[in-house]
């Protein structure tokens, strides 16, 4: 692919607007007022537009702001700027920046990559952890069974061999009622 063309789609795809999929998973705040993190622009509602007040003078200083840096105050005729969070970047999730619309370009176009990477570190994290039960139930004499209940391993006197114990309560291999609990 020509070096043009290449250029061409990246830019194209570059501008792309975040989905409203990626919008629902991203959104963790609504204000009047919001800054995004990641270009520094601020996005103020217009006060005819929202339930929600202002303190004293904020809005005009807002304004003035907006005619002073008209690319970095933004008003907006809405009720609520909806925000959202991801990466440690925080901000309006239509910003004009459009940072979480690449952010959702970059998981998309690498999913295949992010997918083969999450499995691979969820076996490594399984053989660690069985491992680690392995080695808990050999130096505690407890078994963990796969539905989270603790099976105590008791010596039978005599016998020599290890009976199990299921243990449903917070009394481990004690009397409770005059009975054990088996």
């Amino acid at each position: 692919m020509s070096e043009d063309r290449t250029k061409k789609i990246r830019e194209k795809n570059y501008h792309t607007p975040p989905s409203d999929d990626f919008k629902d998973v991203l959104i963790s705040t609504g204000s009047i007022v919001a800054e995004c993190s990641y270009c520094e622009r601020v996005y103020f509602c217009n006060p005819k537009f929202t339930s929600f007040e202002y303190d004293i003078d904020e809005y005009e200083n807002y304004l003035k702001s907006a005619k002073e840096e008209p690319d970095k105050y933004i008003e907006v005729f809405e009720d609520g700027i909806s925000c959202g969070w991801i990466d440690n970047v925080e901000g309006p999730l239509n910003c004009k920046c459009n940072i979480f619309g690449r952010y959702e370009l970059f998981l998309v176009n690498e999913r295949d990559k992010i997918i083969t990477f999450f499995k691979n570190t969820v076996v490594k994290e399984f053989e660690k952890a069985k491992k680690s039960k392995e080695l808990f139930e050999e130096l505690s004499g407890e078994k963990l069974t796969s539905n989270r209940r603790r099976v105590i391993l008791v010596k039978d006197k005599g016998k020599g061999k290890f009976r199990q114990i299921e243990n449903r309560s917070r009394i481990y291999g004690e009397q409770k009622n005059g009975k054990e609990r088996v």
